[in-house]
């Protein structure tokens, strides 16, 4: 960052060019620490839910792992959580929008 600043300085504009950098900085800086408080916000909240019995069976944990890999079978395992039948139609139109009718393990 200072070689790129130094650097900076012997342009014109030079302090407009210097105030682009320390923004895209703090840019970065400020989405890291979004990033950072989703995760663990996530993370307490899964956290939460494995330490209360209670909700064992009222809580269903997905992750956009989950949808992304095996979106059949993660929208059928949503849909028997709460007691739903997954319809055909349904399971046309996710397969329609994803490219799980090319995947072998769905």
């Amino acid at each position: 960052k200072q070689w790129y600043q130094r650097r900076v300085r012997g342009r014109e504009s030079s302090s407009k060019s210097v105030e682009k950098v320390n923004q895209g900085s703090d840019r970065r800086i400020r989405i890291a620490w979004e990033a950072f408080n989703y995760c663990r916000d996530n993370l307490e909240s899964s956290e939460f839910a494995k330490s209360h019995p209670w909700l064992r069976d009222r809580y269903l944990q997905v992750t956009h792992r989950d949808m992304s890999l095996q979106p059949l079978q993660t929208s059928k395992r949503i849909y028997d959580f709460v007691n739903e039948q997954l319809t055909d139609e349904v399971k046309d139109y996710i397969i329609s929008i994803t490219d799980d009718g090319n995947r072998t393990n769905s």
